[in-house]
């Protein structure tokens, strides 16, 4: 899913005049990027031929699936090459294990709507990066895509993961939501999800602005009117809670992928 996210949101830039050859073991996964974007990608049946000329390689792979991808890929890796793993969890010195020695590694945790480019991405650099060459490189792929926010703190990418990786998940959580109580209200299910999600869609539109989303809110909320009571029902409902259950869930589950694949 992420590996065509962010397929898509690069295939999205005419002008860039960054390339990008994929791999997967998998072949059949890559027919539609061969088909759509050849101008940006080119599609190789040799994981070799894939990386032997490769300024950065992304590891886009299920945590559980790392290590075993850099056991197969290490033996073709330029020296000059950054690693970038996007894999919730692993930690760096995990995959410099991997990979046998000291190597450039860098983490990043996008988000999936990089598709559209209107997404973010959460990033780290091992201490054998060379800075700021590595982190050229990386914003030259995920700056097309998006906002960038490089952590200082590696243990800072357990949280990262959780708002800005699985935070989209949440707030599409909290729309179906919406739109099942307008359902269930009387409104045409239909109806009640384009409500739904052009509420959402005013609602991240106006994020935009310098003003925080304590005064938005403020500003919509009459007293004694309509939004004041649903937003008190959130609070008697503990809203509050459930969000910081969520995100800790998340959280506490980024920390033990990293324990599971030490």
């Amino acid at each position: 899913m992420m590996a065509s996210a962010i397929a898509e949101g690069l295939a999205l830039d005419k002008k860039s005049a960054a390339h990008f050859c994929i791999y997967d073991r998998h072949p059949e996964k890559l027919e539609k990027i061969s088909a759509l974007w050849l101008e940006r990608f080119t599609v190789s049946a040799s994981l070799k031929d894939a990386i032997v000329e490769a300024d950065v390689v992304v590891l886009l792979v299920k945590p559980k699936d790392l290590t075993q991808a850099i056991s197969e890929l290490k033996a073709f890796l330029p020296k000059s090459a950054l690693l970038l793993s996007c894999a919730a969890g692993i930690e760096i010195a995990t995959i410099e294990k991997a990979v046998g020695k000291p190597w450039p590694v860098a983490r990043a945790m996008p988000n999936i709507a990089v598709r559209s480019k209107s997404g973010a991405a959460a990033l780290y650099f091992g201490k054998s990066c060379v800075i700021p060459r590595d982190r050229e490189r990386v914003q030259a792929i995920f700056g097309e895509l998006g906002e960038l926010f490089e952590l200082q703190d590696e243990q800072e990418f357990h949280v990262a993961t959780a708002l800005l990786g699985s935070g989209p998940a949440f707030y599409l959580s909290f729309l179906e939501s919406m739109a099942q109580s307008g359902a269930a209200l009387g409104l045409d299910p239909k109806d009640a999800r384009r409500f739904a999600r052009v509420a959402c869609v005013g609602a991240a539109a106006l994020l935009q602005s310098s003003e925080e989303p304590e005064e938005i809110r403020a500003r919509i909320t009459s007293a004694k009117g309509t939004t004041m009571a649903g937003l008190e029902a959130l609070q008697n409902a503990k809203l509050p809670h459930v969000v910081d259950l969520a995100i800790k869930a998340a959280c506490e589950r980024s920390k033990q992928l990293a324990q599971e694949n030490l």
